[in-house]
């Protein structure tokens, strides 16, 4: 029987966010252990249920699902919650017998004093588990250390985002699990980092050529090979892309393969980015479009919820409300959305068709700007099952919708789900990113993108980033890029130290051993 033990750490940490993940935005989301977890999953395409397809499907497998564990991106995990979990887990693998461990990781937390959190999971289970295989899947933004490569026996990175695609990442972390244990394989793994960053929009491009070329004609002794995007708003010293390739007992064809998908991806860097105005010019660019038979979105790519943006900065919405956007918008505008409990709370007590003064955005923090006094009529207070209650507001500006939940992302359905008809607006005006403007990309003419302050400005060289130094940040020049591979010695890895507590300037362009030209 082959015993199988499963945990879950699966959240993205944008170091820019102020509010810091909490215990309760767990326990919100998924905070589960034991069958059930595989039962009432969260996603339904997700890694437990790749997790749950893989262990039925094969007589003498049995998993044992420790800690699983996700919220929507945010603010770095708050210590305690970190602490608790990897406290939990290490005590299960200590007291239990597994043949092998697989973890569903994203590859982009950030804890409270620990830039790289999943690498912290791999270091300390590794000293836990010695040589007991372990596996695991990333997401495709992933910020990925070459120890990555080191200290897993095989690791998966998912295809598809925002959501789903999960599953088959799992299936294929499995089964190089499977072919480990039956003596078949002896997975040998390599990462190549590229140092630079990418915007989501180029990022989404650079990963579907990737996959829809060479990472689909894989060859033995190649086993598996996943390409990264990277987080551009977690700063840690492995922010960027990168290429992981597992070969079957050979490390130079493992390398060879990782370091020619590294080099394709570094390509990506003299590509211009896409363009983002600012929110008065976006909207000069709305008005010059002229009325049509769809809307036209304004997207505010600075407080994307995809990308941990609290849906809070008031630039956007400042904007429109300017006597000149006013005048020159013809047309009525949505604008979606922000989160603010106080403020539905208020509109729910005042009632339908009642007038009322309210402050919007800049609540978490002043840093994107200073609430903005508006005076509204309460067109309707709604609930969903997306972003808990809704409050739709008139101004002369816009109609604003303020949720009592955070939204995971703004698209057709968040709006439907509370009675908004898309076809009652001229402008959409929306908290989002790449992810957003797929969504809307049949139901709108054109998309013009902005970039008002906020914590995830596509304007990297506005962020205070410690570890990230400028020349990732913007296109830099030709330059190498930094590998790790290794043969699964664990014995050894001990005496690894990647240095993660140090600046990056101290290890740019990405040189350590390792590194090629």
């Amino acid at each position: 029987m082959a015993r199988l033990a499963v945990a879950r750490l699966w959240f993205c940490s944008n170091s820019f966010t102020p509010r810091r993940t909490r215990a309760e935005d767990m326990m919100a989301h998924e905070w589960t252990m034991g069958d059930q977890a595989l039962v009432t999953p969260s996603l339904p395409d997700g890694e437990l249920e790749g997790v749950r397809r893989f262990v039925t499907q094969r007589a003498g497998w049995d998993a044992t699902i420790l800690r699983c564990a996700s919220a929507p991106p945010g603010g770095p995990l708050a210590a305690d919650v970190f602490g608790n979990w990897m406290a939990e887990t290490e005590d299960r693998l200590r007291r239990g017998r597994f043949d092998g461990v697989y973890l569903s990781l994203h590859g982009a937390c950030q804890a409270e004093g620990d830039p790289a959190a999943d690498l912290t999971i791999l270091r300390r289970l590794r000293s836990i588990l010695g040589h007991t295989p372990i596996v695991a899947t990333f997401d495709m933004r992933a910020n990925l250390s070459e120890e990555t490569a080191i200290l897993l026996d095989g690791a998966c990175g998912n295809e598809v985002w925002p959501s789903g695609g999960g599953a088959a990442a799992a299936s294929r972390a499995l089964t190089l699990l499977e072919g480990i244990l039956s003596g078949r394989n002896r997975p040998v793994g390599a990462l190549a980092r590229v140092p630079m960053m990418l915007s989501d929009t180029m990022m989404l491009d650079a990963l579907a050529a990737q996959w829809r070329g060479p990472m689909r004609a894989l060859r033995p002794p190649v086993l598996d090979a996943s390409v990264f995007g990277g987080f551009s708003w977690g700063d840690t010293p492995y922010a960027g892309p990168s290429a992981m390739v597992w070969a079957d007992r050979d490390a130079g064809a493992a390398r060879e393969l990782a370091a020619s998908l590294a080099m394709s991806l570094a390509r990506w860097r003299s590509t211009p980015s896409p363009k983002h105005f600012t929110p008065q010019y976006a909207i000069e660019q709305i008005v010059a479009t002229g009325a049509g038979p769809r809307p036209l979105m304004l997207l505010d790519a600075g407080d994307d919820p995809v990308s941990g943006g609290l849906c809070d900065t008031p630039g956007l919405l400042q904007a429109l409300s300017e006597p000149s956007a006013r005048n020159s918008l013809s047309g009525r505008v949505m604008f979606a959305a922000f989160h603010d409990i106080d403020s539905v709370i208020a509109a729910s007590k005042a009632g339908v068709g009642a007038s009322i003064g309210l402050n919007l955005g800049g609540n978490s923090t002043d840093q994107f700007g200073n609430p903005f006094p508006v005076q509204a009529e309460i067109v309707a207070v709604r609930g969903s099952s997306q972003a808990g209650e809704c409050a739709i507001l008139r101004t002369e500006a816009a109609d604003i919708m303020v949720t009592t939940l955070r939204p995971e992302i703004i698209g057709p359905d968040f709006l439907s789900g509370f009675g908004v008809s898309l076809d009652d607006y001229a402008v959409l005006a929306i908290k989002g990113g790449a992810a957003t403007r797929a969504a809307f990309a049949s139901h709108v003419r054109d998309c013009i993108v902005c970039d008002s302050q906020g914590p995830t400005t596509p304007d990297l060289l506005r962020l205070p980033y410690h570890y990230v130094p400028v020349s990732r940040r913007t296109p830099p020049p030709e330059s190498t890029l930094a590998t790790g591979s290794a043969v699964l010695d664990h014995d050894a890895q001990s005496s690894s130290s990647s240095g993660e507590g140090q600046s990056s300037q101290d290890d740019e362009p990405g040189m350590r051993s390792g590194a090629f030209s």
